[in-house]
């Protein structure tokens, strides 16, 4: 408990300069420590976690509520988790959604950034809402077996997930961080198995300097072979626990380095099967897929 007092108080004393009473309470400040990194028991498995991107893209409409659901119905047949997208809206709300734009996926010539969670919530892609992450503490599973429970409280019986954080050079780092307390804290987001992700090194080092965001575990994401060359080097310097690649660039020389730090290797968008049998051999501790049902039949 003397943990937690400490960390209420010094998130109290960074956040009300004013002198003001922070919105993040002693009893909120508990839910950062209620989960410990899976970093370990990731390095120590002897086969890789799998995981649905974007809830399953592939079998779904990427991040969307049913593709979230549909995750979830796949965690009897031995899902491990989900890998999923927040941005902010332009009221400071997390959107689970990965584009900045709706072009792609609404036909639409509009800024995630320049709509208010009240606009976005008029809006219905392929017949469903674009959700925002403290939506998934009331959204129904609406599962005949399971008709009152909701998707957090499915997401809660995963034992991987990936929240990748996006950002863009309009984004801010103060907002961001506020929707982060709110969601993961406040709300109490992350009591489930989460690990933060981005590309972003900026937001990185902010969540590993804050008071208590940065006691949830990190993930340094990385796609070009330019960034690989400092990979692990850059993670731990930010006290990342994980390290989610591009997996054409991964190969057994980047996996022992990767272990040798102490840092666990999620690979991605990993959709045939070949390449999930060879990323396994080389050790690999996660696969995200595009196809996790499909995946699950050889698996």
């Amino acid at each position: 408990m003397a943990i937690v007092n400490d960390l209420a108080a010094s998130t109290q004393k960074s956040l009300s300069s004013n002198g003001t009473k922070s919105p993040i309470t002693e009893s909120k400040a508990s839910v950062a420590l209620t989960r410990s990194s899976t970093s370990k028991a990731l390095l120590d498995s002897t086969s890789p976690l799998l995981l649905g991107h974007r809830g399953s893209r592939a079998e779904s409409v990427e991040n969307m509520p049913a593709a979230l659901i549909y995750a979830c119905t796949l965690q009897r047949r031995g899902l491990a988790g989900i890998e999923f997208d927040v941005q902010l809206s332009a009221d400071g709300q997390l959107l689970i959604f990965h584009d900045d734009t709706l072009v792609r996926l609404g036909q639409r010539q509009a800024r995630l950034d320049q709509l208010t969670l009240a606009e976005i919530r008029r809006i219905r892609l392929f017949n469903e809402p674009i959700l925002a992450l403290n939506d998934l503490l009331t959204y129904p599973l609406a599962l005949p077996a399971q008709p009152s429970l909701t998707l957090y409280q499915a997401m809660m019986d995963f034992a991987h997930i990936e929240l990748e954080i996006k950002t863009h050079e309009r984004t801010s780092y103060t907002m961001l961080i506020r929707a982060l307390e709110d969601s993961l804290i406040e709300k109490g987001i992350a009591n489930l198995p989460i690990v933060l992700t981005s590309f972003d090194t900026t937001l990185l080092n902010l969540l590993h300097h804050h008071p208590i965001l940065s006691k949830l575990p990190r993930g340094l994401l990385c796609e070009t072979p330019h960034e690989m060359a400092e990979l692990s080097h850059t993670a731990q310097r930010l006290s990342c626990r994980q390290v989610g690649v591009h997996y054409p660039l991964i190969n057994a020389s980047v996996i022992k380095q990767c272990h040798a730090a102490q840092l666990s290797i999620s690979a991605w968008t990993v959709n045939e099967r070949v390449d999930a049998a060879n990323l396994s051999g080389l050790g690999v501790d996660v696969l995200i897929t595009d196809y996790p049902a499909a995946f699950l039949k050889f698996m």
